[in-house]
């Protein structure tokens, strides 16, 4: 298993130092770097060895992907300048989360929206497939949009969208907020391609985090975890530093996955997670 964090390349010194295997940045902030800070960035996760292996934020406000006036080639343009700088910065996985702009809009139903995103999907996927990139979409809390809640919701999407480039995301503060059990992850197989944790006190309980490994468990998950924590919790850069350490040697020591299941998985899965 893997553990990174959702942070840029402006803490990639200390993310190193505290032993995580990759960042996850925002893609929609990195594809509108100009190209000096653009190359800042490479060169910085470079002589750090320190890959982006996964992304947030896939589409920002500014690429309308539901609705009215959703213009294929706009779509297009940017996913392959967004793709190119991801792929340069080592990345494998790229996060769809976006609530505001797959939410319902332009008095279009939920139907309307689930069969706009469906075609758009297997549309990103086509494109993420010629990168060497799997788009997960994760599910979010009501409070954020009205599309994809849950992660059997989540599910449900990917099966609709069919595409092997596009599989599913499990955010533990969404489950939690959407009041979801883990029988969903449980479930998963192949179709769960990354997962989030959270710096929510109440989350990383060591009782929560023995039902969180069970599930990754049962689905034979062993890829990547990564952690969003906020250093605007901490009043100052060493706290955020100490405290993020603590968070990850917490997941690190609840969640690292049972051997002989880590060992089905690596005859099962490898050639699908990577």
């Amino acid at each position: 298993m893997k553990f990174g964090v959702c942070i840029d390349y402006t803490r990639a010194q200390m993310v190193k130092d505290l032993g995580f295997d990759y960042i996850e940045p925002m893609l929609s902030v990195v594809a509108n770097y100009s190209e000096e800070e653009f190359q800042l960035c490479k060169n910085t996760l470079e002589a750090l060895n320190l890959k982006a292996e996964c992304f947030n934020a896939l589409f920002f406000g500014d690429v309308k992907i539901i609705g009215k006036g959703v213009d294929y080639s706009i779509i297009k343009a940017y996913l392959d300048k967004a793709f190119t700088r991801a792929k340069t910065l080592g990345a494998k996985v790229v996060v769809f989360g976006s609530g505001k702009a797959r939410s319902t809009q332009d008095g279009l139903t939920k139907t309307d929206v689930l069969n706009q995103l469906t075609n758009i999907f297997r549309f990103v996927g086509d494109v993420a497939k010629s990168y060497g990139i799997t788009i997960v979409v994760e599910p979010l809390c009501s409070s954020e949009t009205d599309i994809i809640n849950t992660v059997a919701e989540g599910l449900d999407f990917i099966k609709r969208v069919n595409h092997q480039n596009v599989k599913c995301l499990a955010d533990m503060y969404h489950v939690a907020c959407s009041g979801e059990t883990l029988e969903a992850i449980e479930t998963a197989g192949e179709l769960l391609h990354h997962v989030h944790v959270t710096d929510v006190e109440e989350l990383t309980k060591p009782s929560k985090l023995k039902l969180l490994k069970a599930a990754l468990d049962k689905c034979g998950y062993n890829a990547r975890i990564s952690i969003e924590y906020k250093q605007n919790h901490d009043p100052s850069l060493r706290e955020f530093s100490k405290n993020l350490k603590e968070r990850l040697k917490i997941f690190k020591k609840q969640l690292k996955p049972t051997p002989i299941l880590a060992w089905v998985y690596c005859l099962t899965f490898t050639n699908l997670r990577i």
